[in-house]
């Protein structure tokens, strides 16, 4: 079975504390996260999915002798929100709906209800299950109508008023229309009026009357813009209802519009816009070469490899982007009770990026030569990239050892060379390794010592290594000390540090940092490499030592 063009759109009604009468209802918050489409026939059923959807709320009364419910999970949107609809409908409509004689029907409440969202589902086919329809995902369109019970049954009359003695006779139901042959792009959107209103047909029988007697829509929507499931639009006195969207906002504006480089923003109700002859209006942006790079990294012994010269092939392509005109309305002095409601609408133009038109590239090769290169450090890493625009050719550095003195490009476009040559200078000092110098607390000759030992002695022979330290004793909690804070002893502060000179030969240095007794003790330290020809003079801390008990 198949649904006509029309996009197929569920409600689900709300519930309160007791049971209230309802027929549809849409938001964004449903407690079911994964795309859900089915019909419910049976209590047990519409039970187990309530308590999904929205837990601990009273379950909304469905008589499932007469009727059924349509229900549509979107599950979780980029934007976090869930929107779900749900519909009650009688049993005619589902036999309608089956059959494939009837549309589904498209409330324009709905979309604005959701703000927007693309929520296009196409025909049904039947499964195995009784209980279970499925959606093919086909093409949707906004074309509406009122279902066989629609018709059929008037509206329930408000509490407390008695139902008219001779309801209207049901309108009798209409033969399905074949479907239009798929075009390759949509039809422009019809005209409407500048002052934002939508147009009308006084013909006899045309389906875009306003109201029937029963209250409901001739396209079989009902004027539920509350979103509380209850038609009516209220009163909104000097308000002006939102223009449907599939009126054109009017002709576009001259050539002052806004152009984004962005895609289109379907929740921002933009709509294409289509010109008198029924094409879209589309702009280019100016010509302009794609921004390549080409890059490669230099390491020391333990790290990478360091080589002399390197080769780019680069290509840098032509492009422009290509932007199609969209539209939408905006309200001014809106009702703040419901934003569809407003004193003035007038509309907003905007262009959105649409794609990007590439032309031919234009190539590049270049050689990167090092002159009287210097080894880097065992632990030094240095990033080159070589940049082409299309025209010109740079070379740019990421955290260089070196001071390098860069000369070139030199080009040939003719041939599409170019050459770069590099020669170091001095050496840019970088932070030290703080893990290559380790400490350890140990009894030497009767005596706390703190213990280091310098991994990278043999780089930094003959400088000065300045080392600050504090003892602490370990104190438990106690009647004086109910929180058990450790007891500081001995310190040399940045002020005045131990001073070592590093013997490239041995790494081993010891400090005496006090007597030993009966205690547990442990050191907190920090060193510094001063006015050093291999890396920078900070502090680097090396939190505490192990803990020591005599």
């Amino acid at each position: 079975m198949r649904f006509g063009p029309a996009g197929l759109f569920f409600f689900l009604a709300a519930s309160s504390a007791h049971a209230a009468p309802w027929t549809s209802l849409v938001g964004l918050d449903s407690g079911v996260t994964r795309p859900q489409k089915t019909v419910v026939r049976d209590a047990d059923s519409w039970k187990a999915l309530w308590s999904e959807h929205a837990p601990g709320k009273a379950l909304p009364e469905v008589d499932f002798r007469r009727e059924a419910v349509l229900a549509n999970f979107l599950g979780r949107e980029e934007n976090g929100s869930r929107p779900y609809e749900l519909r009650k409908i009688g049993a005619a409509q589902l036999q309608a709906l089956q059959a494939g004689k009837a549309e589904a029907p498209l409330d324009s409440g709905v979309r604005d209800a959701v703000n927007g969202f693309s929520m296009k589902l196409g025909s049904f086919s039947q499964p195995a299950k009784a209980d279970t329809l499925d959606f093919d995902g086909g093409a949707a369109s906004a074309a509406g109508f009122a279902m066989a019970q629609d018709r059929a049954v008037p509206r329930r009359p408000p509490p407390g008023q008695n139902p008219p003695a001779n309801p209207p006779p049901a309108r009798p139901e209409e033969p399905a229309r074949p479907e239009e042959p798929r075009r390759e792009t949509p039809p422009p959107p019809q005209e409407g009026r500048r002052d934002g209103q939508e147009r009308r047909d006084d013909r006899p029988g045309d389906r875009r009357d306003d109201r029937r007697d029963d209250g409901r829509r001739d396209d079989g929507r009902s004027d539920d813009r509350r979103g509380d499931g209850r038609d009516g639009g209220g009163d909104h006195g000097r308000y002006r209802r939102r223009p449907g969207d599939d009126v054109r906002g009017g002709e576009r504006p001259g050539s002052d519009i806004r152009r984004e480089r962005s895609r289109v923003d379907t929740v921002g109700r933009w709509h294409l816009y289509y010109n008198r002859w029924g094409r879209v209006d589309e702009e280019f942006g100016p010509w302009e070469r794609e921004l390549v790079r080409g890059g490669v990294a230099r390491g020391g012994s333990e790290v990478g490899v360091q080589d002399t010269h390197y080769g780019f092939e680069l290509a840098s392509r032509e492009f422009r982007d290509r932007y199609l005109l969209h539209w939408r309305w905006i309200g001014f002095n809106c009702d703040p009770n419901d934003g569809d409601y407003c004193e003035r609408w007038d509309t907003d133009w905007r262009w959105f990026l649409s794609d990007t038109e590439y032309g031919a590239p234009r190539f590049m090769h270049v050689d990167v030569e090092f002159d009287d290169d210097q080894a880097l450090l065992p632990w030094e890493r240095e990033t080159l990239a070589v940049v082409f625009d299309g025209d010109r050719v740079s070379v740019d550095f990421t955290d260089p050892s070196f001071r390098y003195r860069v000369d070139g490009p030199v080009v040939d476009y003719g041939r599409g060379t170019a050459t770069i040559r590099l020669t170091p200078g001095a050496r840019i000092l970088r932070s030290p390794e703080s893990h290559k110098v380790t400490g350890r607390l140990e009894l030497e000759s009767g005596k706390l010592a703190l213990v280091l030992d310098d991994a990278r002695a043999g780089y930094y022979a003959g400088e000065e290594l300045q080392v600050r330290w504090s003892l602490w004793k370990t104190k438990h909690p106690s009647w004086t000390n109910p929180f058990g804070r450790d007891e500081k002893l001995y310190e040399r502060d940045e002020r005045s540090p131990e001073r070592l000179t590093v013997d490239g030969a041995n790494g081993r240095k010891a400090i005496v940092v006090g007597p030993a007794g009966g205690d547990e003790y442990y050191v907190k330290w920090g060193f510094r490499r001063a006015n050093s020809r291999v890396s920078t003079g900070e502090w680097k801390d090396r939190d505490q030592t192990n803990k020591l008990k005599r």
